[in-house]
């Protein structure tokens, strides 16, 4: 397989998994490098077609002790297709078809950024979508080894430059392996210059050298304090997400819920968007929220009974900021167009199964889900105490604090109440016709199939203080549709609804890191479903170890002591 950008071929042509084993995992000394340690972590230039990564997979299921983890970072400009991967790899489908068959089911959206991937309990793939010399200082990590298998560097010479090098030399410590199927003189002279040492070996095949070596400067490993025991105070999505990656990873948690059942906030909604939140330029904003809209989508496609519902949406272009704003997303964040594209009003309509009179931005990929359902099951998997009013921070190794605008009980921190009222609303006979979410300052979804209802929200009231739902609201819901959309104008009949209160900061930005002696994730507001998702993914990464799931520039958006 050759690239159509760089000219190269993606691996030898000879036998390319063969290839793998004797310059990466060899040259790297695996299995043996990582058979004393509890943790091993591997980051490479260049995923390609994933064939390291699985070939590494593999060996690592065949030899790991229980109890071991292995993380994998692995960077890639120009991501291939799962069709593109399948084909590459249809060699070795005997061999890796279970491995790359789990790989592609969970494979990331195409969008610039960070992806985590867990491919199973103890092995994780964080892609990066990006050029190397951007991707490398966002990256926060102990690295065990590298694989260099970038193109050629006669056919891409910008990765191989002095960045790539002095990246890995803050990223390694002493004793750090290294191998690449290179032995530019270039690419030698680099590695020696930042503290490695560099020996030449036999390559594979027809290929005369490859090289090999160790970061042997006096810098040692960064190992976590693994804590035993975490407690977590709240039962909405925030808290009951990070109880369960902190649980996957070997931790043992404590869920403290004030109220008599989890998910009685926000998070017990009967529906919710799976939508992202960006930025018409790059921003560490919409890193945040990209990496969290795909990771959640990821996540929540591998539980049954939350009513996951890949549906797509639009979002109508209703004035021309959100015009400004749609052809930024496009032109500058970096996404793939098979995961976001501008639709003129025909194609939307096509796309919608009713009329939409505007332009709007298409994401194929988002989604609906039932975040009460998805609570309950987290739950399910939990020791969870409720009706367990905390009035201090509970004695344990870590606590996270994940109890919305509770975590003023604790904190000073600027959050507060945002009151929003949801209405189901009897179907018509036009709006049978809707096939996919909806948004235009408000949302309308196709009819829950369960109830035979859509759900229309949602109202956004800083001010509002009543729990109950309300007449005008559900009018207020109704009204807003129809000016969006006036193929709904009139025939929709209430059948319930419900009141929530989310919880927002100063600047609108979720609190997601350590703040004094804890771990906050709270003030997720209107998407809760992704940042909360993502939330518990940092708080897993942050106490337990490990590489983290976005860049740094993303988690220092979140950072609580922005408000020192």
């Amino acid at each position: 397989m050759i690239s159509e950008k760089y000219g190269d071929i993606y691996f030898s042509a000879q036998d390319g998994l063969a290839e793998t084993r004797h310059v990466f995992l060899q040259g790297n000394g695996l299995p043996q490098a990582w058979a004393d340690t509890p943790r091993f972590c591997i980051c490479e230039t260049g995923f390609g077609t994933g064939l390291n990564f699985l070939a590494t997979w593999k060996l690592f299921f065949d030899t790991a002790k229980a109890g071991q983890r292995l993380d994998y970072i692995s960077i890639e400009k120009y991501p291939l297709t799962k069709e593109q991967i399948r084909e590459a790899l249809l060699p070795w489908r005997d061999e890796l078809g279970v491995y790359l068959d789990a790989m592609l089911a969970r494979y990331p959206i195409r969008a610039r950024g960070f992806h985590r991937v867990d491919v199973s309990d103890t092995v994780s793939l964080t892609l990066v979508f990006d050029d190397v010399k951007i991707a490398l200082p966002q990256i926060d990590a102990c690295v065990d080894a590298w694989f260099l298998d970038g193109f050629a560097p006669a056919k891409n010479p910008d990765m191989w430059e002095a960045p790539l090098y002095e990246q890995m030399a803050r990223l390694s410590f002493e004793g750090t392996r290294f191998a690449s199927f290179t032995a530019a003189g270039a690419v030698r002279r680099g590695l020696a210059e930042n503290g490695f040492t560099v020996e030449k070996l036999k390559g594979y095949g027809r290929k005369r050298d490859m090289i090999a070596g160790r970061y042997a400067q006096a810098k040692a490993k960064t190992v976590a304090r693994v804590p035993c025991d975490v407690a977590v105070i709240g039962g909405g999505i925030a808290g009951l997400s990070a109880a369960w990656h902190l649980q996957r990873q070997g931790a043992r948690v404590v869920v403290y819920e004030a109220g008599a059942d989890v998910a009685l906030g926000a998070s017990g909604n009967r529906l919710g968007m799976v939508n992202p939140k960006l930025t018409a330029q790059a921003s560490p904003v919409s890193d945040y929220y990209a990496g969290a809209y795909a990771y959640a989508l990821r996540v929540l496609a591998g539980f049954e009974d939350i009513d996951f519902k890949p549906y797509g949406a639009l979002h109508l272009q209703v004035n021309d900021d959100k015009a400004r704003r749609f052809e930024g997303y496009c032109e500058n964040l970096g996404w793939h167009h098979d995961h976001m594209a501008l639709l003129d009003a025909a194609a939307a309509s096509e796309v919608a199964g009713v009329r939409v009179d505007v332009p709007c931005l298409y994401y194929p990929d988002a989604a609906a889900v039932s975040p009460a359902k998805f609570c309950k099951m987290l739950a399910s998997k939990l020791d969870v105490r409720t009706n367990t009013k905390l009035d201090a921070l509970p004695d344990a190794d870590a606590v996270v604090v994940a109890n919305a605008d509770g975590v003023k009980d604790f904190f000073d921190l600027p959050v507060s109440r945002v009151r929003g009222q949801v209405s189901l609303l009897e179907p018509t006979d036009v709006s049978r016709r809707l096939r996919c979410n909806l948004s235009y300052g408000g949302y309308i979804s196709p009819v829950i199939v369960d109830e035979g209802l859509h759900v229309c929200g949602a109202t956004f009231q800083p001010w509002g203080t009543s729990p109950d739902v309300l007449a005008e609201d559900h009018t207020h819901n109704i009204q807003t549709l129809a000016k969006a959309l006036p193929v709904f104008e009139g025939g929709f009949t209430v059948n319930g609804g419900r009141t929530g209160f989310r919880t927002s900061s100063k600047d609108r930005l979720p609190i997601v890191g350590d703040y004094d002696g804890a771990y906050l994730s709270v003030a997720h507001g209107s998407h809760g479903i992704v940042s909360g998702l993502m939330g518990g993914a940092m708080a897993a990464a942050t106490l337990m170890g490990g590489p983290m799931p976005l860049g740094a520039g993303a988690r220092k958006a979140v950072c609580p002591r922005r408000f020192r």
